[in-house]
C-alpha cells in the first residue's frame, strides 16, 4: 500500500493565492511513491525554498503531489518570480487546468480557464514567460 508523507511546516514565507482561506495551513501531505503523483524533493534541495501548488484538505492542510506545479524558488524564471508578487494577482479568478495528454480540451468553464500542456510543458517558454490573465472581456487566457 502507498503511505502518506506529511511535512509540518512554520515557515510558509509568502502566500500568493487564498491567504486568507489558509492562514492556519500546518501540514503539507504528498504521497511516498512518484507513481502515484507523490513529490519527494531532490536531496540538494530540501533546505531550499519552494513555490507550491496543491489543494486545500482541511483549514491547516494542504495535498501536494507532483501533478501539481512544484518548483525550487531559484530554478524559476526571473519572469516567474516578479510577477508572482505582481502580475499573478491579476490571474486569481483564472484556473491553471493540466492536460497531461493531447487533445487538451477545457471543459464547460472554458471562460475562466487556461490550458497548461503537461506533455511537453518544460520544453517551450509559455510557462517560464507567460501567466494566465483575465481579459478585458472577461475570459481567461495565457498572456
Amino acid at each position: 500500500t502507498d503511505r502518506e508523507t506529511t511535512t509540518t511546516t512554520n515557515c510558509i514565507t509568502l502566500m500568493f493565492k487564498g491567504s486568507e482561506m489558509m492562514k492556519k495551513v500546518e501540514h503539507f501531505y504528498t504521497r511516498n511513491s512518484g507513481r502515484l503523483c507523490g513529490y519527494t524533493p531532490k536531496d540538494n534541495y530540501r533546505n531550499e525554498d519552494y513555490l507550491l501548488s496543491g489543494m486545500r484538505e482541511t483549514s491547516i492542510s494542504i495535498r501536494v503531489t507532483s501533478c501539481n506545479f512544484v518548483m525550487p524558488w531559484k530554478e524559476l524564471t526571473e519572469y516567474q518570480r516578479n510577477s508572482m508578487q505582481q502580475k499573478y494577482s491579476d490571474g486569481c479568478e483564472c484556473e491553471i487546468i493540466p492536460c497531461y495528454s493531447k487533445p487538451c480540451k477545457p471543459s464547460r468553464h472554458w471562460e475562466t480557464q487556461c490550458i497548461w500542456e503537461l506533455e511537453n510543458s518544460r520544453s517551450g517558454q509559455r510557462y517560464d514567460y507567460r501567466a494566465c490573465l483575465k481579459t478585458s472581456s472577461g475570459t481567461c487566457k495565457w498572456d
